[in-house]
């Protein structure tokens, strides 16, 4: 007899199961369906920042090789199929095609077969050709993409893909006499009639190598699969269908005007601007760790001294002061040494005494790093020699001078370096800039040339204009922070035409200076 309160409590669990599990489907099917909407407005957000449009994705091919054929009548030869009666089995395919992006595309093909074969079963004298021609759809999948996500910019890569289509054939067989023993889409006589037609499905592996931004070769080859056992006019009770494949060349041409195809899986700027600024702080981290120990070591070594007085009052007790007597209103660093002076050309000195220059190079004894400078050397506001120098030769940062004081035409100055994809000035950059300063007040009736650069990434024109907004923020510190007469000054914007490396960017991101007069 049936236990009823058993049953029901089993029904009961049941039900009860069925409705959690619904619920608990419905709760991930809510979650995942939430996900999915954050995902898609994150994705539409990084769409709308970045024009997605930027790589070249529809291209045109054209392939060629050889034939080869496996069925009843065929030999023990796979690659790359043999001639018969002096004919070539030879295979032409134009195709279309379309790349969704770095992974997924599909492509259009149509192919022109014409396949030989000859039985080497014994007993058999027979030979046959046959004219096959397909038309199929392709899904393509790069696999060199997929298994190296992170591998930008490629010249290479492996693609496979997978497609299906219809065949369109006629064919006849025979013998070492040529006489014909059996057609398919041919009379007996040897006159065609209607082709054929089937269904086909083909498998395929293609390698590429970029031979410019919009042409690339590759090598594929290609298998080819029919229902039929008539593709070399002979049918054959339980054999297996007939098949034929290809080894082929081909040349494929991406329009468009963008600088990369999807194909070789391009690094985005954006993600280009990030890695780049990451680089860039690391470098600043390195020299920040730099600073810090050499600060210190200058702690550690000035900790144990005793207070004493600062006599002139620039911050920096006279303890550890390079520069004891600083005139009033210089900008000093932490030893007390002049960065920049109130008025280079006009330094106050304290008391007559102090406008003794041993060495009459114009520099006072109590401000002259180098007291005892030969004559008519050419020195800057501390008496620091500005060396003299065949051309080529540079003087961390003060230039190339030539003989007898006067300025050698073409000598450089440090460089101003810029964050990728800007124009603006940071604080160490300014200071080169400074050095320029000093010299042309040093050096009246100077003429210079403000040279911008960019480095390879972006177009042409987009270089060309960031390289002159380069040169323009330059000039307008020259200007307007110190009062500089633009006519002194030439501007040139050369965007990435001269760099200076191939592999490290920043290094391409300047502007520099040239004496030209």
């Amino acid at each position: 007899m049936i236990n009823y309160y058993i049953f029901a409590k089993i029904l009961t669990i049941l039900i009860h199961t069925i409705f959690m599990r619904k619920i608990i489907v419905i709760f991930v099917i809510s979650i995942l369906g939430l996900t999915s909407v954050k995902s898609q407005s994150i994705v539409n957000q990084y769409n709308d920042s970045l024009d997605m449009s930027i790589h070249n994705r529809f291209y045109l091919s054209l392939y060629g090789g050889l034939a080869q054929f496996y069925g009843d009548v065929s030999s023990d030869v796979y690659f790359p199929g043999t001639s018969m009666k002096g004919k070539i089995p030879w295979v032409i395919s134009p195709r279309v095609g379309w790349d969704f992006n770095s992974r997924f595309g599909l492509r259009a093909d149509w192919t022109m077969n014409s396949v030989w074969g000859k039985s080497n079963k014994p007993g058999q004298d027979r030979y046959f050709h046959a004219s096959v021609n397909d038309i199929q759809g392709h899904l393509i999948v790069n696999m060199t993409n997929i298994v190296f996500p992170y591998k930008y910019n490629k010249r290479w890569n492996m693609t496979a893909y997978v497609g299906a289509g219809w065949m369109f054939y006629n064919s006849i067989a025979r013998n070492s006499n040529d006489s014909i023993l059996h057609v398919t889409g041919y009379d007996m006589n040897g006159d065609k009639t209607e082709r054929s037609t089937n269904r086909v499905w083909s498998v395929g592996l293609s390698g590429a190598y970029k031979l410019t931004k919009h042409l690339d070769i590759s090598l594929e080859i290609k298998m080819n699969n029919s229902p039929v056992d008539d593709l070399d006019a002979w049918v054959v009770g339980l054999s297996e269908f007939d098949n034929y494949s290809s080894v082929m060349l081909g040349l494929n041409y991406y329009f468009g005007t963008k600088d990369n195809a999807w194909k070789w899986n391009p690094l985005e700027p954006l993600v280009g601007e990030m890695i780049d600024s990451l680089e860039s702080y690391d470098k600043q981290l390195v020299d920040l760790g730099n600073d810090v120990k050499d600060l210190k070591a200058c702690c550690e070594a000035t900790s144990s001294l005793p207070d004493s007085p600062d006599e002139d009052a620039d911050g920096v007790p006279d303890t550890r002061d390079l520069e004891p007597k600083t005139p009033k209103g210089n900008t000093v660093n932490w030893q007390g040494v002049t960065i920049m002076p109130n008025n280079p050309s006009k330094v106050p000195l304290n008391n007559p005494t102090d406008f003794a220059d041993d060495d009459n190079d114009g520099v006072p004894n109590i401000r002259d790093i180098e007291p005892n400078t030969p004559a008519n050397t050419m020195v800057n506001w501390q008496g620091v020699t500005i060396p003299v120098g065949g051309s080529g030769s540079s003087v961390g940062g003060a230039g190339i001078v030539g003989g007898g004081g006067s300025p050698k035409v073409g000598m450089y100055f440090n460089s101003v370096y810029f964050p990728f994809d800007q124009s603006t000035i940071d604080q160490a950059n300014y200071q080169e800039i400074i050095k320029v300063v000093m010299y042309l007040r040093a050096n009246p009736g100077t003429r210079i040339k403000i040279s911008g650069n960019t480095d390879e990434r972006g177009t042409n024109s987009y270089n060309d204009a960031l390289s002159d907004r380069r040169v323009k923020a330059v000039k307008k510190v020259l200007l307007e922070d110190f009062g500089f007469d633009e006519s002194i000054f030439d501007e040139e914007a050369l965007g990435e035409t001269k760099l200076f490396s191939q592999n490290t960017h920043w290094v391409n991101r300047r502007v520099d200076f040239f004496i030209v007069k």
